[in-house]
């Protein structure tokens, strides 16, 4: 796997900003047992980090993010295909009645300066535009460490301003839909999954 840099261009020329995240002490927008997570004030750009620590492994943890989010609860994917260089594409509707849809590229993964685990740049289009990144690695015996940054996206979800769909985008994650959206989708399907396969091994 290629070794990625910590800021800068990545392999596959988006622009990261991980020093933006690593030197800011801005408090979490939500914390509970599962996720930590925080957003960056970045005018009408959303720039937001998601960080979960759960029982797994890397490799199950990399073959759910590369595959089919179908993991994403109450959510849909569709046009999901394998990419001949690596990595996949499928567009998602992470609310599988709503507007929002996101396609998905998903270059293939790199490995981590600073932690034994990858890194998983993808691409975002439709109604995000722009780079994103999954970083999955070890925190322990049996624990793996995820975190998932949009970095520096456009928003075009119609009526919603950035910052409020960038807020709309971390409770969705967190499966903290507000009414009429159903709770508990968005990466409580990985976490499931992934205690799942470690409890199976």
């Amino acid at each position: 796997m290629a070794r990625r840099e910590e800021s800068g261009a990545g392999a596959s020329g988006m622009r990261y900003m991980d020093r933006d995240f690593d030197g800011s002490a801005r408090p979490p927008f939500y914390l509970d047992e599962h996720f930590h997570q925080r957003y960056l004030e970045t005018g009408e750009l959303v720039t937001s980090e998601t960080v979960a620590t759960v029982p797994g492994r890397v490799e199950d943890a990399l073959a759910l993010v590369n595959g089919p989010w179908t993991w994403w609860d109450f959510g849909r994917v569709t046009q999901y295909r394998e990419l001949e260089r690596g990595g996949s594409e499928q567009v998602l509707a992470p609310v599988w009645w709503f507007i929002t849809r996101v396609r998905l590229h998903i270059y293939p993964a790199q490995e981590l300066h600073d932690a034994e685990g990858v890194r998983i740049p993808i691409r975002l289009s439709r109604h995000f535009n722009g780079a994103a990144t999954f970083d999955i690695w070890k925190s322990g015996p049996g624990q793996i460490r995820l975190r998932g940054r949009f970095h520096g996206v456009e928003a075009h979800v119609p009526f919603t301003p950035p910052q409020v769909a960038c807020r709309m985008h971390l409770r969705a994650e967190a499966g903290r839909m507000p009414f009429p959206f159903r709770t508990n989708g968005g990466w409580r399907g990985l976490v499931r999954e992934l205690r799942e396969r470690a409890g199976a091994g």
